[in-house]
């Protein structure tokens, strides 16, 4: 390096791995060599730089990690019900373009995207039989489904770092007006990502096959929109509602690439 000009090579090494190198030329303009204290500052900054490279390489392999295990288990449900194929990843685009139209940090739409991909995990404990039944349900029935959201908080129970995921999942069939389920909240009472998960959610059930709705086929996405232009205020928050029809005014490809794919 000192062919480059470097005087001064100060590496960065974890155990025994180079992470990198740092580089000095010459101390001043007056050509001024470094001393043993210049040195031993550098290497006192090398090791901080180190570790903080460390953390980070940590922190993008825990990430990493996190979104298998979210993937995984959609994965698990999709192999449940014919009928979840497919929903999740919709259900996560759109409130993902949700949540950035509304301008959310970074790590607030991480959140709610892996929330998206795991609303329906709870789904895991529903009898087969229930989720693949033709036409409307009976009342127990009904009640059995109903659980899924509080299934899925029990089965994220032991994974601590997906608290706030667990949270959205728990709340995304409350509505706006507090007539929905579990606990009855209203509008800013529900979480923000529920309220998005609950648009997104609703919108892409309507427009895909569902066992109960037989005869009757999906509605158009025309005919979907109409709904959550009817719901708004009661079942959905409003300015949402009016947000997300905007994104597929301006982008209908987000709707139609899913279903082309689909049909």
């Amino acid at each position: 390096l000192s062919q480059f000009g470097a005087v001064l090579v100060i590496p960065f090494v974890y155990k025994n791995d180079l992470l990198g190198l740092m580089t000095l030329d010459q101390k001043k303009t007056d050509g001024t060599i470094f001393d043993i204290q210049d040195i031993e500052l550098l290497q006192t900054l090398s090791n901080n730089i180190t570790i903080a490279i460390r953390n980070a390489k940590l922190y993008k392999e825990v990430e990493s990690a996190y979104f298998n295990i979210t993937k995984a288990f959609a994965n698990a449900l999709e192999a449940k019900d014919v009928y979840s194929i497919g929903h999740s990843d919709s259900v996560t685009k759109y409130s993902v373009a949700i949540a950035k139209k509304l301008n959310l940090p970074s790590e607030d739409i991480i959140v709610i995207t892996q929330a998206a991909m795991l609303h329906d995990l709870g789904k895991i404990g529903i009898h087969d039989y229930v989720l693949a039944k033709e036409g409307p349900l009976t009342q127990q029935e009904w009640e059995e489904i109903k659980l899924h959201s509080l299934r899925g908080v029990e089965i994220l129970k032991p994974l601590p770092f997906l608290k706030e995921v667990s949270d959205i999942i728990k709340h995304h069939h409350e509505h706006y007006d507090g007539s929905g389920y579990p606990d009855k909240l209203k509008q800013s009472q529900i979480p923000l990502g529920s309220q998005i998960l609950a648009i997104a959610d609703a919108f892409d059930a309507m427009i895909t096959d569902r066992p109960y709705r037989k005869p009757k086929k999906r509605l158009t996405i025309e005919e979907a929109m109409e709904e959550l232009k009817k719901n708004s205020g009661t079942q959905f928050n409003p300015k949402i509602v009016e947000l997300f029809i905007k994104i597929i005014e301006e982008n209908p490809n987000i709707v139609l690439s899913h279903r082309i794919k689909s049909e």
